[in-house]
């Protein structure tokens, strides 16, 4: 009998394992649970696919859930539905660096966000952050308020400044620093980060490369 996949009502299933000893799947995860999953958005493809793909053993049930199962007999996947934070409901328990303010709404301890971080930033008047970065991870920002000065490199010898309504990318590895150089006005921006676990390297050690805060310059009169 030649090989092909078998599908019932609640799972896709390759069979027989001794005619088909491996196949990919395209963004799924890979468990064998004592029922099958009840998740409808199953997808079973051959070969790779766009570098995503990832080895199946034969007979493996295949899912796209939106949790890693913790254990053999896990639950079936919640629903992905869309979902709203408040600015209530935002939360400061996230990395932190000095002189810049993180209130997290979604990081991997929300149930759908599994690929990426968001939360808000924001600079009081007249602040500046430490010297930092954020390992392998990229890092896009929206300015809502203020104008942010950034500066970065190995040395913080590179500037520029983003007013309301600019995008802001900085790469992974990237050395830098957040000023808010009005001291009247706080500064503020959406951040999303490429992964639901946020990382954040504070480098106390090259803060006398740093731009000093406005607050914290004295102007002789």
């Amino acid at each position: 009998m030649p090989c092909r996949l078998q599908e019932s009502s609640t799972a896709i299933r390759y069979r027989p394992a001794s005619c088909l000893p491996s196949s990919r799947s395209w963004h799924g995860r890979i468990y064998r649970p004592r029922r099958p999953s009840t998740d409808r958005t199953e997808l079973l493809r051959e070969g790779r696919i766009d570098g995503h793909g990832k080895l199946v053993d034969a007979d493996a049930v295949i899912s796209t859930p939106r949790r890693t199962p913790a254990e053999e007999g896990a639950l079936p996947m919640e629903e992905p539905r869309v979902r709203i934070v408040t600015a209530d409901k935002r939360s400061t328990d996230t990395p932190q660096t000095p002189g810049l303010l993180r209130e997290v709404a979604f990081d991997g301890r929300n149930p759908d966000a599994d690929r990426l971080s968001g939360f808000l930033s924001t600079v009081e008047p007249g602040a500046a952050t430490g010297a930092h970065h954020h390992g392998d991870q990229e890092t896009i920002l929206y300015v809502l308020s203020g104008t942010a000065r950034f500066r970065w490199g190995p040395q913080l010898e590179n500037f520029a400044e983003a007013g309301v309504g600019s995008f802001v990318f900085i790469p992974a590895h990237i050395i830098h620093q957040e000023i808010n150089a009005s001291t009247d006005e706080e500064t503020s921006w959406v951040v999303v980060r490429s992964d639901p676990n946020p990382i954040v390297v504070n480098l106390p050690e090259l803060d006398h490369l740093a731009e000093p805060a406005a607050r914290d310059t004295v102007v002789a009169e």
